[in-house]
């Protein structure tokens, strides 16, 4: 005996929903969806120099005297502004030698 199974278009929309709901209240409940993407920026930013400094050789003094939090949040900050200056200096370089006579 073949038993047919019917999926009425209500119950895959509530569905989804609820798998919707249930993935972003994980994603709250991990903190990555309700931090701020400067803050993110600046912990990624922070550890990956963390890395670079525990790498180095010889005396060294403590880490957050050498790079203080604000200097991080000052690096990305420039980082995020060339990151939005370099397609309009691409831009203005390529129209700079499409005007220039061979």
């Amino acid at each position: 005996m073949k038993t047919t199974f019917r999926i009425t278009s209500g119950s895959v929309r509530s569905e989804i929903l609820v798998w919707i709901a249930a993935s972003f209240a994980g994603a709250l409940a991990a903190g990555s969806a309700g931090q701020d993407p400067i803050t993110e920026l600046v912990s990624d930013r922070t550890a990956v120099e963390r890395v670079y400094y525990d790498h180095r050789l010889g005396t060294k003094p403590p880490f957050e005297k050498v790079l203080p939090a604000a200097e991080v949040a000052r690096l990305v900050n420039a980082d995020l502004t060339r990151r939005r200056c370099w397609p309009r200096f691409i831009t203005l370089k390529s129209r700079a030698l499409k005007s220039k006579p061979m």
